[in-house]
C-alpha cells in the first residue's frame, strides 16, 4: 500500500496522547494499534481513535500493533512524502525510495483481545465508535479550558470539573469558575493532561453518560476518551459558595484595573521572590496612588512603584499582602479587572484577590510573611 507520509504522520500525532512513554505499566500502552478502519492508542487514562487504514494487496484493511515511539520516529525521518507499507504476518515493512525498515508486530493478550473483538471492556474504552448519545460541546468550551487549566497544579484537586453550564478548577490556592455558553453534563472531572490535549483537537461533540469515562469527538471521526477522576470527591459545593456567596463583590470592596506596567514590575521583582509555604511570593501594597511591588531574600531586596492608570477618587487604608508571582502573571493574561475581599474567619483576616473576566472569575489566596 502506498500512502502519503504526511497523512500518516498527522494520524500518528493525533493518536499520540494515548501513548504511554517511560515506564510502561499497561500492556499495549506504548503501541499504535491499527484496527482495520482506525488507528488507536490506549494507556489506561486516555484513549484515541483516528480514522486510518493500512491495506494489503487485496485492498483489505489489516490489523496490527507496532511500537509507537520507534514507528513514529522512523516514519518522521523518511524524506519521501510517498512511502510503501507492506503488511506481513509478523512484520510490517515501510519503504521509501532509498530506505527500508521492518517493524516487528507486537503481540500480547490485551492487543490480541482488542484486535479480535473479544475484550468488550477494553473495546468500549478504546473504540467508542458506536456511541449514539453524542451532544454538541459548548461553543466556548475550549476557551474555558484555556483559562481554567491551572499551570503547575499538583494538588489532589487538580483537573477540570464540569457540571451543567459551569466549569471549575482549583489547586487549593486558586479557584476558577467559568460559565459555559450551553450546559454540558451530567457532570465530569478530567485531568489537566487530558484537558491540555483536548485543546489541540477540533472537537465538536461529547458523551458523558459513562461514569468512568467521558468521550469527545471531532466532525471527521477522531474520538478522544478521558478516564474520569472520582467526581464525587471534587469540592464543588465549597467552591460554588466561594464564588457566589463568600467572595462575591460588594460595595466598599477595593476594585480597579491592573496597570499595564505591573506585569514587568512583577517579573523584575520575582528574581528576589520569597518562599512562603512552597510558593515564590512577592509583596504587593495597594494605596490610593498605585501598587508597591516588593521582594526580599537574604541576597537582596527590590522595590518598585506602579501608579494606577485610573486613580481612586477616594482614599483608603493601604493594604499589603504576599502573593505567588506566577499566579498573578498567569491570570492577568485573561483579565486586568479585579477586586479585593477581606473577611474574618476563625479570628484571622483573610485577603483574597478576585479577577473578573467575561463569563468567569479567578480567586487567588494571599499569604502572610512567615506562615
Amino acid at each position: 500500500m502506498i500512502i502519503k507520509r504526511s497523512k500518516l504522520l498527522k494520524a500518528l500525532k493525533l493518536a499520540m496522547p494515548g501513548i504511554e512513554t517511560g515506564n510502561v505499566t499497561m500492556e499495549g500502552a506504548d503501541t499504535f494499534i491499527f484496527n482495520k478502519h482506525f488507528l488507536q492508542s490506549y494507556n489506561g487514562n486516555i484513549a484515541v481513535s483516528v480514522p486510518f487504514q493500512i491495506k494489503n494487496k487485496k485492498d483489505e484493511p489489516v490489523v496490527g500493533a507496532v511500537n509507537a515511539k520507534d514507528f513514529y520516529n522512523v516514519i518522521s525521518k523518511f524524506k519521501d512524502d510517498k512511502i510503501r507499507i507492506i503488511p506481513k504476518s509478523n512484520v510490517w515493512i515501510a519503504k521509501s525510495s532509498t530506505a527500508s525498515v521492518e517493524f516487528t508486530l507486537i503481540r500480547n493478550k490485551t492487543i490480541d483481545e482488542i484486535l479480535s473483538g473479544t475484550n468488550m471492556k477494553a473495546m468500549k474504552r478504546i473504540s467508542p465508535i458506536g456511541l449514539i448519545n453524542w451532544q454538541r460541546i459548548s461553543d466556548n468550551f475550549i476557551k474555558a479550558l484555556s483559562i481554567c487549566i491551572l499551570p503547575g497544579n499538583k494538588s489532589k484537586m487538580s483537573g477540570i470539573f464540569v457540571i451543567g453550564n459551569t466549569m471549575l478548577s482549583t489547586d487549593g490556592v486558586r479557584v476558577n469558575q467559568y460559565v459555559l455558553a450551553s450546559p454540558m453534563g451530567p457532570f465530569f472531572w478530567i485531568t489537566d493532561k487530558a484537558a491540555n490535549e483536548l485543546m489541540k483537537l477540533p472537537i465538536t461533540k461529547y458523551e458523558s453518560t459513562d461514569p468512568a469515562w467521558v468521550h469527545f469527538s471531532s466532525d471527521d471521526g477522531v474520538t478522544f476518551s478521558c478516564k474520569q477522576l472520582l467526581r464525587e470527591t471534587f469540592p464543588r459545593d465549597r467552591i460554588a459558595n466561594m464564588c457566589t456567596v463568600k467572595y462575591i463583590f460588594k460595595n466598599g470592596d477595593i476594585t480597579n484595573n491592573i496597570p499595564e506596567a505591573l506585569l514587568e514590575a512583577v517579573n523584575r521583582a520575582s528574581v528576589l521572590a520569597q518562599n512562603i509555604d512552597s510558593h515564590e511570593t512577592i509583596k504587593l501594597t495597594l494605596d490610593q496612588k498605585g501598587i508597591g511591588v516588593a521582594a526580599q531574600r537574604t541576597s537582596g531586596k527590590y522595590y518598585e512603584f506602579v501608579p494606577w492608570e485610573k486613580p481612586f477618587v477616594k482614599g483608603f487604608t493601604p493594604i499589603s499582602f504576599f502573593v505567588d508571582y506566577a499566579m498573578i502573571t498567569n491570570v492577568i493574561k485573561y483579565s486586568k479587572s479585579f477586586y479585593i475581599k477581606q473577611i474574618e474567619e476563625k479570628g484571622q483576616i483573610l485577603t483574597r484577590i478576585i479577577f473578573v473576566y467575561t463569563g468567569g472569575m479567578q480567586l487567588i489566596a494571599t499569604f502572610e510573611e512567615g506562615k
